[in-house]
């Protein structure tokens, strides 16, 4: 059963919400009464956070699954972002799909020019299956040291790859963060995920980022890492 109760959702899409002067004001009471319910997650915790979250969920189209959207939203120096399961939550609503090929595998070298690694595509082989990557001189010469976690992503028929390797996390600086040493797999599907989201797709998402993306110390967070564990 949905989340959102049928009550829930006559309150959720009768609710008017306007904007005067920059500034969200709620002209309904039902976003005040939905939030005054405690239905809404902590973090949303003031009525400004609640009117802001529904203008987002408003404009991506997903009233019917607020509350669901609701779940992985992050609120983080004054700004609304999204976590990577809820970014794919709000593709999936649009028909985009999303399939794991490499889980944090390590890849090897080849100086095979039909298998060739190109701006985050890869090739396939006649079984569809992953084709070895080729990277450049300076990584083909440690290529055992090279892990990568690749999603394609299929939307109205067409697959795009994205790729997100160990040494991009390194180069960040993610790599030495406790959550990323806890969940290293994890935090590699979510980058990889998440980089491909908002390249390929951020008409979609209405341009939103993901929390850790606007300020890293979010991942110290006792709430950042409680939604990681859940989805390790």
């Amino acid at each position: 059963m949905d989340d959102t109760t049928s009550l829930q959702k006559i309150e959720i899409e009768e609710a008017e919400v306007t904007v005067e002067r920059g500034v969200s004001v709620i002209k309904d009471s039902n976003i005040r009464n939905i939030y005054e319910s405690k239905l809404l997650p902590g973090f949303i915790n003031t009525e400004q956070k609640a009117v802001v979250a529904f203008q987002y969920i408003k404009e991506i189209g997903m009233l019917d699954k607020a509350l669901n959207v609701m779940n992985n939203l992050y609120f983080v120096n004054g700004k609304i972002s999204l976590m990577t399961p809820g970014m794919a939550l709000v593709l999936g609503n649009h028909g985009v799909t999303h399939r794991l090929i490499r889980d944090y595998e390590t890849v090897f070298a080849t100086n095979d020019p039909r298998m060739l690694f190109l701006n985050g595509d890869i090739m396939l082989n006649d079984k569809q299956q992953p084709i070895p990557i080729t990277f450049d001189s300076e990584l083909t010469r440690r290529p055992e040291a090279l892990k990568v976690t690749t999603i394609e992503f299929t939307y109205k028929g067409e697959k795009t790859y994205m790729n997100y390797t160990n040494k991009e996390a390194e180069d960040a600086g993610n790599m030495t963060k406790p959550i990323w040493k806890a969940y290293t797999k994890t935090m590699m599907r979510w980058r990889c995920y998440s980089s491909g989201a908002k390249f390929l797709f951020p008409a979609l998402l209405a341009g939103i980022s993901s929390p850790e993306e606007i300020d890293a110390t979010v991942m110290n967070t006792p709430e950042f890492e409680e939604a990681v564990k859940s989805y390790d």
